[in-house]
């Protein structure tokens, strides 16, 4: 048995000792500017070449490179930073084989390889481990001897340098989902101000296509009946070399090999239009002709329809990546909301000017029931007594005369007041408005004197067909729009009356009753048939049920206890919600 010279080992344990303490203190000043740089929140790729920087100065080390596994597809591993020239095809941002020499051999094993293949010069590859996933390789070229110390504190390393990625990755993800937030707040606001679909889209391509290298085109579809693709057209473009421009090229819509992927909301991307089987010839040929060989399709889906395309084109043949697609993708939902939310509010305001124009049909049919016709009626009425009426008195033959002339007058002044309604002639013709002007008596903020009105009318009108009475102790003066709507709806009922009741007599009476105006005209006459749709639906009936609904009221059309019908309206007596129309 050999037993050790007590002073060689008293010699050679100081620098042992001291080879130790250098090893560790290396590894322990690595270790706390690895942390340092977590601490600074720097992005991955920063990160990376900061470590590798840091390796390099504490460890003297010429070479190094780190690799990581390319996400999402793990067929290689990128070479994301590097110090100094290798031996090794390891460009920056080139893909390395997982199968292939050292670094291979590190990601198989997944354990520290270690060669020294010639003289002065050492490979090592560390695998980075992050929660027993393979991350990324630590490869490294030295041309000083490297020892077993060196690799136990270079695996040390690249543990907490799998956690600063981590950390790196998590930051850069968070980032990202802010960037996002702010992209997605940014386009609905500026899409969401957008009165039209036109403005919509270029608001979006100004936003978002503006910012980007890739030309952008919006094309939305046109849908038959039954809801298929008949037309596309383009509602706006945007490129780097003519910035923002408002195509509206519509084209039939022909469905290829693309439609089922774009249908089901998938985002189509073609490297090269010359090569994909998929590109139907004349797509092939338009863009052949335009110098845009690579394109990438984006579907707006909207309730499970596809609405219409973001198109992104290059010039030369272009391998998307996620990051090229990502702004497009993530605001092409929102983007079809609104041009859908735009469309339908068309299709509603379409809807409500049709509404409208029936309404003002409806009201000026009711209207001209009202007032010229009921004039008309009251001069057929008023001329069939005038030969008899002279040859009895021929004054009163003159005075009926008379009322026919003013009556004619007042149906000419009330239709050329509809006419007005119909064309604005003060436009045009200034001085044509004096005739159809109201008269004083007829002025919304003076009162009508409806007994007077209503007497006059019974008197000179209905009288010699038919006696009518009123009742109107208890009645109390209402407003002149009030009044006005009570002298109409009498006179159509006195009217209906006189034409179709065959009665004799009628009793119309008006009074106050607590907070309601009652309404009732009663006749004697044959009554009607209420399985009639004829008397539902006429015009009269329905002129006078409007006008009592615009006074807030209702208004009943029932048989009569013995004979005859009981019209009846009940208003509230100070209805604040009154129109002004009549």
């Amino acid at each position: 048995m050999d037993i050790p010279d007590p002073a060689r080992a008293s010699a050679s344990l100081p620098a042992a000792i001291n080879s130790i303490s250098t090893d560790w203190r290396a590894c322990l000043s690595t270790l706390n500017r690895i942390a340092h740089l977590m601490a600074q929140h720097l992005d991955l790729t920063a990160l990376l070449q900061h470590a590798l920087v840091i390796i390099s100065e504490d460890f003297k080390f010429s070479t190094l490179r780190l690799l990581l596994v390319n996400r999402p597809e793990a067929d290689g591993l990128i070479c994301r930073a590097g110090i100094g020239p290798a031996t090794l095809p390891l460009e920056l941002d080139t893909l390395f084989p997982p199968d292939q020499g050292i670094i291979g051999a590190a990601v198989q094993l997944r354990q520290l390889i270690w060669i020294d293949n010639a003289p002065g010069l050492s490979h090592l590859a560390i695998p980075i481990i992050i929660s027993e996933q393979l991350e990324g390789i630590l490869y490294i070229e030295s041309q000083r001897q490297v020892l077993a110390d060196d690799s136990t504190n270079l695996a040390i390393v690249a543990d907490q340098l799998g956690v600063a990625i981590e950390n790196a990755c998590l930051f850069d993800q968070l980032q990202h989902h802010l960037a996002e937030t702010k992209l997605m707040f940014e386009t609905s606001h500026n899409i969401s101000s957008a009165r039209t679909v036109a403005e919509v889209v270029a608001a979006y391509l100004n936003h978002i296509a503006a910012r980007r290298r890739y030309a952008c085109t919006v094309v939305l579809y046109e849908f038959d009946a039954q809801g298929q693709f008949v037309a596309r057209t383009v509602k706006g473009r945007w490129s780097p070399e003519h910035g923002l421009s408002s195509h509206h090229d519509r084209q039939p819509h022909e469905r290829d090999a693309l439609d089922d992927l774009l249908d089901a909301g998938e985002t189509v991307t073609i490297a090269d239009v010359r090569t994909d089987p998929r590109v139907a010839p004349s797509l092939r040929r338009m863009q052949e002709a335009e110098q845009r060989l690579a394109m990438a399709f984006i579907p707006l889906i909207v309730r499970n329809q596809r609405i219409g395309l973001v198109v992104l084109t290059a010039a030369k043949p272009h391998a998307w990546s996620q990051a090229d697609l990502h702004p497009y993708q993530v605001t092409a939902e929102h983007l079809a909301i609104v041009i859908d939310n735009r469309r339908q509010q068309r299709l509603l305001y379409a809807h409500g000017e049709r509404i409208a124009v029936l309404d003002e049909r409806q009201r000026l049919a009711r209207d001209l029931h009202d007032s010229v016709t009921q004039m008309i009626f009251s001069i057929t009425l008023i001329s069939q007594t005038v030969t008899s009426a002279w040859q009895r008195d021929p004054a009163e033959g003159e005075r009926r005369v008379n009322r026919l002339i003013e009556l004619s007058q007042l149906a000419l002044a009330e239709m050329r007041s509809l006419l007005t309604d119909l064309h604005p002639i003060e436009r045009e013709h200034p001085q044509a408005v004096l005739y159809a002007q109201p008269t004083p008596s007829s002025a919304p903020d003076q009162p009508s004197k409806l007994l007077q009105r209503l007497h006059k009318y019974a008197t000179e009108v209905i009288g010699e067909q038919l006696q009518v009475s009123f009742d109107t102790t208890s009645y109390e003066q209402q407003s002149a729009v009030c009044e006005d709507a009570l002298y109409r709806i009498i006179q159509e009922a006195l009217n209906n009356v006189s034409k179709h009741a065959q009665a004799s007599h009628v009793a119309v009476t008006l009074r106050v009753h607590g907070n309601r105006l009652i309404l009732s005209v009663q006749d004697d006459g044959i009554g009607f048939d209420q399985s009639s749709q004829s008397v539902s639906q006429g015009l009269g009936l329905y002129s006078m049920r409007k006008r009592v609904e615009a006074c807030g009221g209702t208004l009943t059309m029932t048989l009569g206890a013995t004979a005859g019908t009981v019209v009846q309206a009940i208003i509230p007596r100070e209805a604040p919600h009154v129109r002004s129309e009549p």
